[in-house]
């Protein structure tokens, strides 16, 4: 063995001057004879590799700490050969330089609909650091649909139709500032029926305020809340009630999900997540991260998507508002409807009563202008108004000076007409405990069919529960209404199951109430009732 070895050693010693060796061989013979070259090679690769190293950790990074990439490079884009650009065909070149060559592909099918667009922003290349997150979710999307679905990447400067496209996602670790021209295209599409999606990739504190930031900047009269467990995100699709987190995350110990929202109407027009799922639609996570695993957080987000997409004519709807205008100039008085605001998001609708007291006037002929207007319980016009509406999806409280003014308002002949928009239970428990405050010798009753405002102006008696409601009321055939009475008239009216969304003919598909027609119906009646007594 020995002798081979030598032998060897021998041949690579003369090869570069006896045989005739190409040349990345004769350039390795070269490097094996001199030492300090080679030395000098080894040590220029060993820095290029830190070098590298260090700069992919860098990448993105902010004061809050070092990362990396937190997913893998894209695939690159199939090569697609047009018509006109096909191999040539056999026998030589064409004769004609610009004669048009055979197809080698089958016509391309129109592109799918683009639902989502991802916006890069800051720097760094921040936001794209999970770079096929929300294309993941939206390819996943389409195959439980069974519809293609596609996502894109615009600038902040693209004017975004939510006709079009009717989701905008961003993503990042970073702290970051928008413009002003810049926060109204994002107000503009929102409110004309966009969702915004914010997510703060690997739970970054940085991102996440930001984010939030600009969001109150555009909206600033409205605030993000954390959305309840009935909240229909949580069931668009997936029923969600529990989630798993990564190992960082330890204020969560119920693992229930958790999500912060902004709405416009009753429909939640912003999301954002401050636990990290980005990196589970991308399909990794990090022992960095503070955020969802990757199953879980694929169901939050086909469920978010969902929830946008199902809601984009409601938001068209809302968008177009109008108030309720009486032209009738001839007539003498006026009935105001006056609308409750209390801490809290009070207006849900802003054009909720317009259809409501258009059919009134059609329903109680009279010499009066219908009218509707914001109004506090503490205002001393108050008491100049035959009925009260109040509406809402949260818990609120009165303050106490609000109870008393409701108190002497009810017990002075007016009346209240309350409901629990979307038929959220956050606003149930809540009105139930503050009726309670206002009234405390009362309880709200179920109404029934022999009370007079269920055929004062319509004949409401026979106008059965929506199905998904009278599933939880099996022995009720009526619109489920309760009341409270005093002195011997019914002074709250309350529904438990929306009637707002039917007043304002909104496409609400996650709205547990009445639909239109019955609405309305409804509501006139209850107003007739007030007017009359």
């Amino acid at each position: 063995m020995k002798n081979v070895q030598n032998r060897v050693s021998c041949i690579l010693k003369f090869s570069t001057f006896h045989f005739p060796l190409s040349l990345p061989h004769k350039l390795i013979f070269f490097l094996r004879s001199n030492h300090m070259l080679r030395t000098a090679i080894q040590a220029f690769a060993i820095a290029a590799f830190v070098v590298t190293f260090h700069t992919s950790v860098a990448f993105g990074q902010s004061k809050g700490g070092a990362r990396g990439m937190c997913g893998p490079p894209p695939k690159a884009k199939p090569q697609r050969i047009s018509g006109g650009e096909s191999a040539k065909p056999p026998g030589g070149p064409s004769k004609l330089p610009c004669a048009p060559t055979r197809r080698t592909e089958k016509k391309m099918p129109p592109a799918p609909p683009t639902i989502a667009a991802k916006i890069s922003f800051g720097a760094n290349l921040d936001w794209m650091t999970d770079r096929n997150d929300i294309f993941n979710l939206t390819k996943l999307l389409g195959r439980q649909f069974q519809t293609p679905f596609r996502s894109i990447v615009v600038e902040f400067g693209y004017r975004f139709d939510p006709a079009e496209t009717p989701i905008v996602y961003m993503s990042g670790h970073n702290a970051f500032k928008l413009d002003a021209s810049k926060r109204r295209l994002m107000r503009d599409f929102i409110e004309g029926g966009g969702t915004l999606i914010m997510d703060a990739c690997c739970g970054r504190k940085e991102f996440g305020e930001s984010a939030k930031g600009e969001v109150r900047k555009m909206f600033p009269d409205r605030r993000f809340k954390r959305l309840p467990l009935d909240h229909p995100v949580f069931t668009a699709h997936h029923e969600i009630k529990r989630v798993f987190y990564t190992k960082l995350v330890t204020d969560r110990p119920a693992n229930e999900p958790f999500l912060e929202g902004v709405d416009i109407g009753c429909r939640t027009a912003v999301f954002f997540t401050p636990y990290d799922l980005s990196c589970g639609w991308d399909h990794h996570t990090h022992p960095h991260s503070k955020g969802v695993v990757s199953s879980d957080a694929i169901k939050l987000g086909v469920n978010m998507l969902s929830y946008a997409l199902v809601n984009r004519k409601q938001g068209e709807t809302l968008a177009m508002a109008k108030a309720y205008t009486d032209v009738d100039d001839k007539r003498r008085g006026k009935v105001v409807l006056a609308q409750v605001k209390y801490s809290g998001e009070w207006n849900r609708h802003v054009s909720s009563t317009s259809n409501l007291l258009a059919d009134l006037d059609k329903n109680f002929p009279a010499d009066v202008k219908y009218e509707r207007k914001d109004l506090s319980l503490t205002d001393p016009k108050l008491f100049s108004n035959p009925a009260l509406f109040m509406t809402g999806h949260d818990e609120f409280k009165l303050t106490d000076p609000e109870v008393a003014a409701l108190r002497k308002y009810l017990e002075g002949g007016g009346t209240l007409l309350a409901e629990s928009c979307c038929g959220r239970e956050d606003f149930d428990f809540a009105f139930r405990r503050e009726m309670g405050r206002v009234l405390p010798k009362q309880k709200l009753k179920l109404l029934t069919p022999a009370h007079s405002l269920f055929k004062i102006g319509y004949d409401i008696t026979k106008t059965s529960l929506p199905e998904h409601i009278a599933a939880k009321h099996s022995n009720i055939t009526h619109p489920y209404l309760e009341g409270v009475d005093v002195k011997g008239s019914t002074a709250v009216i309350y529904s438990r199951y929306s009637l707002s969304c039917g007043w304002e003919e909104e496409d609400c598909k996650y709205c547990l109430g009445y639909d239109s027609e019955a609405a309305i119906k409804i509501g006139v009646n209850v107003l007739g009732y007030a007017l009359s007594h």
